[in-house]
């Protein structure tokens, strides 16, 4: 919301730190595994946005060596990350739907408030 949307209107904009978390109640397939997100060891900025836009992140994470990690999440398995970090959702493949709940926690270091949305 912060930094990459700038979306001012609403109050969680004047955290500065925004994270997620995602609990998996439900994988796509029955084997219980299955890729929820990619995280990629680069936090968002002005400079990257253009190769989000243009689709083109992939030849320039490669060519530019930035580490990412598949979340392959089990039933019940809760994590948390930074929503700078350049992430994404592949789609779901598999016999049923799957399911999550998702959670928004918003906060800034000289703000004794913490800001918690789904």
């Amino acid at each position: 919301m912060k930094y990459r949307e700038q979306r001012t209107d609403y109050a969680v904009y004047r955290f500065k730190h925004q994270f997620a978390g995602v609990l998996c109640i439900q994988n796509a397939d029955e084997t219980g595994e299955g890729t929820q997100a990619i995280l990629h060891r680069c936090l968002w900025s002005e400079d990257i946005q253009p190769y989000i836009a243009e689709e083109t992140f992939d030849t320039y994470a490669t060519e530019n060596k930035i580490e990412h990690y598949r979340v392959n999440l089990e039933q019940g398995d809760l994590y948390f990350f930074n929503t700078r970090c350049i992430h994404e959702v592949p789609p779901v493949k598999g016999t049923r739907a799957r399911i999550v709940l998702a959670v928004f926690i918003g906060y800034s270091p000289d703000d004794d408030e913490i800001y918690v949305w789904s």
